[in-house]
């Protein structure tokens, strides 16, 4: 999000691993994959800010066809906060320990810790190291979120740790609701955000276009198994992963994720598993990835999100011959085993390998693509053509003087439907 709000920033304050004071995401989930030291922050996030762009991009495309996600508002990769009162030696004191050595940031500042040229920030001038000023909030009434009801006194120890994450949940619910609302409410009057960037001992205005978003957010893990997976709005790709990727396969990877995300297919793969574990114990782990506290979707579900993933992923360069070539060589890849890696996380069955082929043959032969369940034939005319604006034009698409966004053309054929 990219107001102050001081409210909601020590509510998630409490839950969040890294807080981004712009675009700062919703906590959408309680597992808790391995979390990056602060010592390694910046190298990792070095790793992945292309994909962070890639990602803004892709949640840019898809918004028309994200159902219920599709109202949120960002401008690019958010800038990192420097908080000064962060409890000694924590997480969160570390990591403002580290954003103060390397860039000079102070409590209450923000920094943008990576260059990202595709996106609103980009297009707007702002760079890696560029600081600034958090703004304190003008109207505290309507910039600070509910407060949570206290649980009934005695209760807690009561209450089943299932219980408690639910309410828990419940509670993340309601201030993501709160700053979807509050952003709808800023900027669908005046999406133009403004700021001032210090860099270095210059004071530069920067005018930032808002623009809406299906709603998701990109989380490095810190392990060495190479995989990437979504749950709810949260898209996980490994530090391994992100080091051995080619641009064109990080496209493919991210296209795939982003689908499960728009289609609703990622929505709560956590909380179904820890339901399970509950119950079964460890044997819920079974074709599980226990770093992620996730399980392998559905072949069908690896079916839909292909198909909308290549037509998203064909306005961002990567054709679907190409697409199809470079998910079917990282499952091959994969180490095997039982340690979570592509290939158990997002499977090549031979229904979704012959899936894949189809779609092929039927670009290769019509240039077209099917329309997959769940979005209709002008959503999706829709998202390839923000897909290709965005990439393409991206100076035109997230300009802060043309607001207009892009226009699907008509002539832009009759898709068929996919096929069941």
């Amino acid at each position: 999000m990219e107001r102050s709000r001081p409210g909601w920033l020590r509510v998630l304050g409490a839950h969040a691993a890294v807080l981004l004071v712009l675009c700062a995401p919703a906590a959408r989930t309680l597992a808790v994959p391995p979390l990056v030291p602060p010592d390694r922050f910046l190298e990792v996030e070095g790793l992945a800010a292309h994909a962070r762009e890639l990602l803004f991009l892709l949640g840019y495309a898809l918004q028309p066809a994200c159902g219920e996600r599709g109202n949120r508002w960002s401008a690019g990769v958010g800038a990192v906060g420097v908080r000064g009162e962060a409890a000694p030696a924590s997480r969160t004191a570390l990591l403002s320990d580290v954003l103060q050595k390397k860039f000079g940031a102070q409590p209450g500042q923000g920094v943008f810790v990576s260059d990202q040229p595709l996106t609103s920030y980009g297009i707007a001038g702002v760079r890696a190291g560029d600081i600034f000023d958090v703004p304190r909030s003008k109207a505290p009434d309507e910039d600070s979120p509910p407060a949570p009801a206290p649980p009934p006194e005695g209760s807690r120890s009561k209450r089943s740790l299932l219980e408690q994450l639910e309410a828990l949940n419940k509670r993340l619910a309601a201030l993501k609701k709160f700053m979807i609302e509050r952003d709808e409410r800023i900027y669908s009057a005046d999406p133009i955000r403004k700021l001032t960037i210090i860099r270095g001992s210059a004071e530069i205005p920067a005018r930032v276009r808002m623009v809406r978003v299906c709603d998701m957010d990109l989380r490095p893990v810190d392990s060495a198994n190479s995989y990437a997976e979504s749950d709810n709005g949260v898209v996980y790709i490994t530090a391994a992963m992100l080091r051995s990727l080619s641009h064109v396969e990080l496209v493919a990877v991210l296209s795939h994720e982003a689908a499960h995300v728009a289609l609703g297919l990622s929505k709560d793969r956590s909380k179904d598993y820890r339901s399970a574990k509950l119950v079964f114990g460890v044997l819920a782990a079974i074709g599980a990835n226990a770093e992620t506290e996730t399980r392998a979707p559905k072949d069908a579900d690896l079916i839909l999100a292909d198909r909308l993933a290549m037509r998203v992923a064909e306005g961002l360069g990567v054709e679907p011959t190409v697409y199809a070539e470079s998910v079917t060589k990282l499952v091959a890849a994969s180490a095997g085993g039982m340690a979570p890696e592509y290939e158990r996380t997002r499977p090549m069955n031979p229904e979704r390998a012959d899936a894949l082929q189809r779609s092929v043959q039927f670009w290769t032969q019509a240039q077209h693509h099917c329309v997959p369940r769940g979005i209709d034939a002008q959503q999706a005319r829709t998202v390839h053509a923000r897909a290709r604006a965005a990439w393409k034009t991206p100076e035109t698409a997230f300009s802060a003087v043309d607001l207009r966004d892009p226009v699907a053309p008509e002539t832009e054929g009759n898709d068929p439907p996919c096929p069941d």
